[in-house]
C-alpha cells in the first residue's frame, strides 16, 4: 500500500526530527502528554541525554553511550496510527510500538516525519533506523524485516444505507475512497482499468468524504473504522465487505550497524507478552 542510497555513516536529514520521550518511559497512551517536540522543520532533544541534531554523540564516559533509535513517522498517517498536533507527535499505534521497541533495548527514541513516497528512500539511505507498521509490499528496497507485529484486516467501509458487497467485481467503474500513495494490488488485479481511485490525503479524510456522501464506499482497515466509529458514533459507518487479512512488520535499515537480533527479540516479546494487544486496545 504505502510507497514510502547506502552509506557507512548516518546522514542527517535537513528536514526535521521530532524527538520523543526517553526509552525508559512507559509507552504513551493516546491521552498522555507527550514530551515537547519540534515542528516539521526543526529538531529538539527528547531529553537532556539525547543529543541535538548535528551535535557529537556522548562519549563512553557519559551516562548514555548509545545513540537514540530513529524511527520514521509517515506524514500521511492519522489516528489511530499517528497523531501530530501543532507539529508534535503526540500519540498513536505507530508511536506506541516504536516507543516500546526502543524501551526494550534501553534506548531513547527520535521521530523523523517523512512524506509517504520517501519512506523507502529515507530508510534505505540510513537516515532513519526503522519504521513500524508496514506490509512487505508497501515500500520498495532491501530491508531487515522483523517478526510479524500486527495482523490487520482490510475492509470496505460504507454508509449505513449502502448495500453489502458480495464480490469486488460489483465495484467495477465505481469511484472508491483511496489514500494518496497507497497501493491496492488486490483491487488492481480484480478490477484492472475499472478500479477507479478517489484519492484523499489520509484514511480519516476518506471516511469524512464518505460521510459527506462524496462516494459510496471507502477502502480502509478495520481498526481505523473501529476508531472512527468510537469517536463519531452518530455516523454509523459499517463494514460492507472484508477484503484481506494481512500481516504488518517493523522494517530496519541495512545502511549501518543495528542490533537486528535484539530488535527481533524485542518485537517477538512484545507480541508474546501481550504488549501489542494492550496498545491496540487503547484505540478500539
Amino acid at each position: 500500500m504505502v510507497d514510502y542510497l547506502h552509506s557507512p555513516h548516518r546522514k542527517r536529514l535537513a528536514s526535521a526530527l521530532i524527538c520523543c520521550a526517553a526509552a525508559t518511559a512507559s509507552v504513551a497512551s493516546p491521552t498522555s502528554k507527550a514530551a515537547p517536540a519540534a515542528s516539521a522543520t526543526s529538531a529538539t532533544s527528547a531529553t537532556s541525554a539525547t543529543p541535538a541534531v548535528g551535535a557529537p554523540r556522548p562519549s563512553d564516559n557519559t551516562v548514555e553511550t548509545q545513540p537514540p533509535l530513529r524511527f520514521i513517522a509517515p506524514l500521511n498517517h492519522t489516528m489511530p496510527f499517528i497523531s501530530f498536533e501543532h507539529g508534535q507527535l503526540r500519540s498513536g499505534i505507530v508511536k506506541d510500538l516504536s516507543d516500546e521497541v526502543a524501551r526494550r533495548l534501553g534506548r531513547s527514541v527520535e521521530y523523523l516525519p517523512v512524506p509517504p513516497r520517501r519512506v523507502g528512500q529515507v530508510l534505505a539511505a540510513g537516515e532513519a533506523d526503522g519504521v513500524c507498521y508496514l506490509g512487505k509490499g508497501w515500500i520498495d528496497g532491501s530491508f531487515h524485516w522483523s517478526p510479524p507485529v500486527l495482523d490487520h484486516i482490510g475492509v470496505i467501509a460504507g454508509l449505513p444505507e449502502a448495500p453489502s458487497i458480495g464480490s469486488l467485481g460489483e465495484l467495477a467503474g465505481m469511484p472508491l475512497g483511496t489514500v494518496h500513495a497507497y497501493r491496492y494490488p488486490q483491487f488492481e488485479q480484480a478490477l484492472g482499468k475499472l478500479f477507479v481511485r478517489d484519492d484523499a490525503p489520509s484514511m480519516l479524510a476518506n471516511l469524512r468524504k464518505l460521510v459527506a456522501h462524496r462516494m459510496r464506499y471507502a477502502l480502509t482497515e478495520l481498526i481505523t473504522l473501529q476508531y472512527y466509529n468510537r469517536e463519531h458514533p452518530q455516523d454509523g459507518l459499517k463494514v460492507a465487505m472484508e477484503t484481506a487479512h494481512y500481516r504488518t512488520y517493523c522494517a530496519f535499515t541495512f545502511a549501518h550497524k543495528l542490533p537486528l537480533d535484539k530488535l527481533d527479540e524485542a518485537v517477538s516479546a512484545m507480541v508474546r507478552e501481550g504488549a501489542v494487544d494492550r496498545i491496540l486496545e487503547r484505540y478500539r
